[in-house]
């Protein structure tokens, strides 16, 4: 008999956790459904005094088996109902494929036709799972997750380059001005910030929500991996872990099809020599996205510039987005001056205004 045990070896196996966690071996008298591991009577005792564990089910010693234990204990669920806290999910909607609380069973699906207790039918249920394929997807869609999560940072590093560099870009750009340009780099210091700020925070909520992903994944595989020997909790752990999977597989393919790969990046407006009093800012800050993340930075081969002052325009051209034509044009909107212009970029002449 070991040291400190009170029974015989027939049940030297069953050990009171807290005692063995203190070095003491102690029999074992209760085992805890919720737990899934064994007490000692007055271990038993302190576990029924927290409130969160008065609701527990016992086993009492003498349903000890010795040969097979796990096949001696009852089957069925430890988990508790999200909605319904102190409820089990204890029963199965085949038609939602759907792991359910009593209360849940009796609200949402009272006119479903096929309601099944998990205690009592888990051998059947149980042939229809398979968990150890399910946790092999739970690691997978995990990884996937921690993958887009590492872009989502790596594109926050560039993003904050970027930054660095157009910001480097804009006080390069202040030495050749020589009257009002403190005012004017305080003014484009901030819109630049605030465009940062907005993608940062864009990408920071994304990873937020990748991360919360991450861990709900993490929490189902344990929970998976512990359910094994109890079929009723395995299948229930399977059947959530199913939905964790299905969210984090929308997640992981909205956060790929939506991927923000934002960027910051300052243009200088040449005329602005010219006329500085008629700007608020430097120049444009232009923030853009693209679907995919890119492996390469882009090379800019050319350059030109070309005079869209229209003999109409009554204001310094400002020009907020363009776009190519499909005859070669340039199509351009010119904010300040209210227009569009259609520019021949081989003639550098206007062709419409």
């Amino acid at each position: 008999m070991a040291d400190g045990g009170v029974g015989s070896d027939e049940f030297v196996n069953f050990k009171c956790c807290l005692c063995e966690k203190k070095n003491i071996t102690k029999e074992a008298d209760i085992y805890c459904v919720e737990c899934q591991d064994y007490y000692c009577t007055p271990c038993t005792d302190l576990h029924k005094m927290f409130p969160a564990m008065s609701t527990h089910q016992f086993i009492d010693k003498s349903s000890f088996n010795t040969v097979s234990l796990q096949k001696s204990l009852p089957s069925f669920p430890v988990e508790k109902c999200e909605a319904h806290k102190t409820k089990l999910l204890d029963m199965y909607c085949a038609d939602h494929d759907d792991v359910a609380c009593a209360t849940c069973i009796a609200i949402k699906h009272r006119t479903c036709q096929h309601i099944h207790s998990i205690p009592d039918e888990v051998d059947d249920l149980c042939k229809e799972i398979d968990a150890d394929k399910t946790n092999i997807e739970l690691i997978r869609i995990k990884t996937k997750i921690e993958e887009a999560e590492r872009a989502k940072k790596f594109l926050i590093k560039e993003l904050n380059a970027q930054k660095e560099k157009a910001t480097e870009s804009i006080r390069q750009f202040r030495k050749e001005m020589e009257v009002i340009l403190d005012t004017l780099e305080k003014a484009t210091l901030k819109t630049l910030e605030e465009k940062y700020k907005n993608g940062k925070e864009k990408l920071e909520n994304e990873i937020k929500n990748l991360h919360r992903h991450i861990d709900e994944l993490k929490l189902s595989s344990q929970k998976l991996t512990k359910s094994v020997g109890n079929k009723a909790q395995e299948f229930v752990a399977v059947k959530t872990s199913r939905k964790q999977i299905i969210e984090a597989n929308e997640a992981e393919a909205e956060s790929v099809t939506n991927s923000s790969d934002v960027k910051v990046e300052f243009i200088a407006d040449s005329t602005i020599k010219d006329a500085l009093k008629d700007f608020k800012t430097f120049g444009l800050i232009s923030v853009s996205n693209t679907e995919n993340i890119r492996d390469k930075m882009y090379v800019v081969k050319s350059k030109k510039q070309v005079n869209i002052k229209h003999q109409n325009d009554r204001k310094t051209c400002n020009v907020y987005g363009s776009c190519f034509t499909d005859d070669g044009l340039l199509f351009l909107a010119d904010y300040d001056n209210k227009t569009l212009k259609l520019i021949d970029l081989s003639s550098e002449s206007i062709k419409k205004s």
